[in-house]
């Protein structure tokens, strides 16, 4: 209830995204009412996604229709980032080197088989650094702060492509470290540094 006074006094059409969020969790607790949604990772991360999108767009919302008080150039940047990202994480957490399987274990890598699933991750690493880029250039930044973004999202991207050719073990272990470390840098530099830019006068 709380969430949705403020959501409409702030700017009433967040209130879709704010629903479809609520929405998600509702389902997600269920598992989407689908039998067996655990052994078919693709449809699972794709409901979870949607939700993901949501919750992006509405956070990000929240902040520039304050500041604006209309729709933002950055806003869907934001949006494909959380879901770059979301799905980003969702692939390498659950890559196995085919040593380190289990029985019982749903991972990416048993269902589509080492190489499939680390160039999936590969590609969602890319995506990743085009949608941060574009929701930063979008909400003004200055394009060389993107610099570390590029750099840690290169040496991602290269983990993958190495566990994909040769599933060891320490590759996988890098390509999660390395997943994260985008994740949160570019959070970081779309979400927060050009705040401090514009606070500091800088541009």
């Amino acid at each position: 209830a709380i969430q949705m006074v403020l959501t409409l006094a702030l700017h009433p059409p967040l209130l879709g995204p704010l629903a479809i969020c609520w929405l998600v969790i509702a389902l997600a607790s269920q598992d989407f009412f689908i039998p067996d949604l655990q052994k078919r990772p693709a449809l699972s991360v794709a409901l979870h996604l949607a939700g993901l999108a949501s919750a992006g767009y509405y956070v990000a919302g929240a902040e520039l229709f304050r500041q604006s008080g209309h729709a933002h150039p950055g806003l869907l940047g934001f949006a494909a980032l959380t879901i770059a990202a979301g799905l980003a994480l969702e692939l390498t957490r659950k890559m196995q080197a085919p040593t380190d399987e289990r029985d019982g274990q749903s991972t990416y890598t048993k269902s589509w088989g080492p190489k499939a699933a680390g160039m999936a991750a590969g590609a969602a690493l890319l995506a990743t650094l085009v949608a941060a880029t574009a929701a930063y250039l979008g909400l003004g930044g200055f394009p060389g702060l993107l610099l570390p973004v590029i750099a840690v999202a290169v040496a991602a991207y290269l983990t993958a492509v190495s566990f994909a050719l040769r599933p060891r073990r320490a590759a996988g272990d890098w390509m999660r470290r390395w997943t994260t470390i985008l994740v949160a840098l570019a959070f970081i530099t779309v979400g927060v540094l050009p705040g401090l830019i514009r606070g500091f006068g800088l541009q």
